[in-house]
């Protein structure tokens, strides 16, 4: 997924500073542990960096919204919302542009 007027190496940068309590992962992105962003700002996060890109349908991407752990340490998915490309893509320009004020 692209943005337009959000690059994308300062806005991994900035995320990583603005998410308090959260470390880089060895990718150079956030965690995503913190409470700083809501479930559907992390989804859009993940979905900008690239991570849903097999999930990708005609009008935005297929996303697991409920995981479960299991006691062997695997995990599932139960529950998939589709997330407008628009909406993503309003979710990353709002947290670019709150970014930019702090």
């Amino acid at each position: 997924m692209t943005v337009s007027g959000v690059p994308k190496r300062q806005f991994q940068a900035r995320l990583v500073a603005f998410c308090a309590g959260c470390t880089a992962q060895h990718t150079g992105w956030p965690c995503g542990t913190c409470a700083t962003l809501t479930g559907r700002q992390w989804r859009a996060v993940l979905a900008y960096r690239g991570d849903y890109e097999n999930c990708r349908t005609p009008g935005g991407y297929r996303m697991a919204v409920d995981i479960v752990f299991h006691p062997d340490g695997t995990f599932s998915h139960h529950v998939f919302e589709e997330y407008p490309l628009a909406v993503l893509r309003a979710e990353i320009r709002a947290l670019w542009n709150r970014m930019q004020t702090q």
